[in-house]
């Protein structure tokens, strides 16, 4: 090994992730310290398909199918899966290849990365839990609920509203909403409304609002 291949190596293993190198057909011919030491494998154990084995098994088979299509199509991709741990535990990668090419544009050798994203996976799965969780609540309020943007644009609305209007969220959406108010309170309901977007203060509005199959009724929205 040359100074340059020393260096490079070097350079490799201080990459704050799991690095691999694969030929051409796809088998697995290179792993830095940071995969092995994580796998707990040895190079000979990993080498050529035997990384399939850290897996985890409902990853497995949609992992493999992703690389052989990537091989088959040349073409740099990513996806994510549990990768096993030395200790038996699985975390989640975020696993990423790319092809190297000579000029005649032929494929030598891939190269790829595996990106630790199991505190962002808990996170999303605890945002999930939370989402579910506020829909839940809301959807028990005796009441007509909303949520709207920064910008004031409708993000939501909870199934009373729309059992109410006999309306969709589309329909409600990108200001449709004025569109079930009495045209009578219309322009006052929307002057506040805008000014409480400008603003950031909240403030109370009585309106009325069109029942599904029914005339306008009042309401107070706050806001």
């Amino acid at each position: 090994m040359n100074a340059s291949d020393e260096q490079l190596r070097a350079i490799i293993e201080t990459i704050p992730a799991l690095v691999w190198s694969a030929r051409p057909d796809g088998s697995a011919e290179f792993f830095n310290r940071r995969w092995l030491d994580y796998t707990g494998l040895s190079y000979d154990e990993a080498r050529d398909w035997g990384w399939e084995k850290v897996v985890h098994p409902e990853d497995h088979n949609r992992l493999v199918e992703h690389w052989r299509s990537m091989l088959a199509s040349g073409e740099p991709g990513e996806i994510e899966a549990r990768l096993r741990r030395f200790d038996g535990a699985y975390r989640w990668f975020l696993v990423r290849a790319n092809p190297l090419r000579e000029e005649s544009g032929a494929i030598v050798r891939w190269y790829g990365t595996n990106i630790d994203i199991e505190d962002r996976k808990r996170a999303e799965e605890s945002a999930q839990a939370s989402e579910l969780s506020f829909r839940r609540i809301v959807g028990t309020i005796p009441a007509l609920v909303w949520c709207a943007s920064p910008e004031g644009e409708l993000t939501y609305v909870n199934q009373r509203i729309l059992d109410y209007t006999g309306a969709l969220l589309a329909d409600l959406a990108q200001a449709g909403w004025v569109n079930f108010l009495h045209p009578d309170d219309v322009q006052q309901t929307v002057t506040m409304w805008t000014t409480n977007v400008r603003t950031g203060n909240p403030h109370d509005v009585q309106y009325r609002l069109r029942a599904k199959g029914t005339s306008c009724r009042q309401r107070t929205g706050e806001k």
